[in-house]
């Protein structure tokens, strides 16, 4: 027979080990407040702080070996958390050309559960490339493309700003501090679009959504991009529907700093381009009617005000490269008010 001591040893055993648990599950997911699906909803900047051997990613530049990093930000109510992952650097231009360059977050297999970021493995983070004034409004005027491309369409990846303090182990924990921005991870966009990824080269814009690919077009030709291929998925991202109802591949595009909209230093377009500048637009998109292009237009038409709007809202860019943003953009407008608009992209469409 069991004694009655042992059925209250068990019991008080059992009655622990749940509060354990869920003290335990309380605190992970407060722990993993930062990565919550609404984070690339919100306007305000984050504060993060990143500790690593800084001099060691600006020396090598590696974008194959990963090194051990803290990541610090502060929850909800106002605990500031530190968990364990891995940096390296990314991009290929801006690898060349920046003193620090953009860095990917690695959270796979670290100390922050992934049940918490939505399956989510690595995050981009757009760096200020030189701690200079001119490179944060670099960034700036990027962080700007992608917000007006989230105003045309969901199809796009959603950022965030962020307050970065990095403290450099391989110099004595020196700070620095820049504003910069986070890209949604690509699990969080394939998520909300209810998308999987494909990766499949040598597509034509005839195997790929219309709808979708015209609203891209355009939209790289209002802030004169030309360094994308859906050839290759250069710059760009191929989804389809997960719901099976519709097969065809879209495009979402990113990385913005080649194009006119941000005039980095370092941007100069592809010699197959008949232009000598960047901020020179270039149509790259497929040739369709005129009613195709109209109703294009229109749509562009009708977000004009809340797309300059949100430009003159924000705060964070200063006067003069502000300026600049509008102007580059109603430059746009003007074109596409004009009736030889439709005949000038006709030059260059596919």
């Amino acid at each position: 027979m069991i004694s009655k001591k042992f059925i209250l040893s068990y019991y008080f055993i059992s009655f622990f080990l749940i509060l354990v648990s869920q003290v335990s599950f309380s605190q992970e997911t407060k722990d993993t407040t930062l990565f919550k699906a609404d984070f690339f909803d919100k306007e305000d900047p984050v504060n993060l702080t990143l500790i690593f051997n800084v001099t060691q990613l600006k020396r090598t530049k590696d974008d194959e070996n990963y090194l051990p990093a803290s990541l610090e930000f502060v929850s909800e109510d106002s605990n500031v958390i530190t968990k364990n992952i891995r940096v390296r650097a990314r991009g290929i231009a801006r690898r060349k050309h920046c003193n620090l360059p953009p860095i990917l977050l690695n959270v796979n297999d670290t100390s922050i559960s992934r049940e918490f970021i939505a399956g989510a493995k690595k995050i981009k983070l757009v760096s200020d490339c030189n701690g200079s004034k001119t490179y944060e409004e670099y960034v700036l005027k990027e962080y700007l493309a992608y917000k007006i491309f989230n105003i045309l369409t969901d199809k796009s990846f959603r950022v965030r700003l962020v307050n970065l303090k990095l403290i450099d182990t391989g110099r004595k924990n020196k700070e620095s501090n820049s504003l910069v921005f986070m890209i949604e991870p690509e699990e969080l966009l394939a998520q909300r679009l209810n998308s999987l990824y494909i990766k499949v080269d040598n597509l034509n814009f005839h195997q790929i959504d219309l709808s979708t690919t015209d609203m891209m077009s355009f939209f790289q030709y209002m802030i004169g991009n030309t360094d994308f291929a859906i050839l290759k998925r250069h710059n760009i991202k191929l989804l389809v529907l997960n719901n099976f109802q519709k097969n065809t591949p879209y495009p979402v595009p990113y990385d913005f700093d080649y194009a006119g909209l941000v005039n980095t230093f370092y941007a100069v377009p592809d010699e197959l381009f008949d232009i000598s500048d960047v901020k020179q637009r270039y149509y790259r998109g497929m040739c369709r009617s005129d009613d195709n292009y109209k109703e294009l237009i229109n749509y562009y038409l009708e977000k004009e005000n809340e797309i300059l709007d949100f430009i003159n809202s924000f705060e964070y860019l200063e006067e003069k490269p502000k300026s600049e943003v509008l102007d580059y953009i109603k430059q746009f407008y003007s074109e596409i008010k004009d009736p030889v608009f439709l005949e000038n992209i006709r030059r260059t469409c596919k």
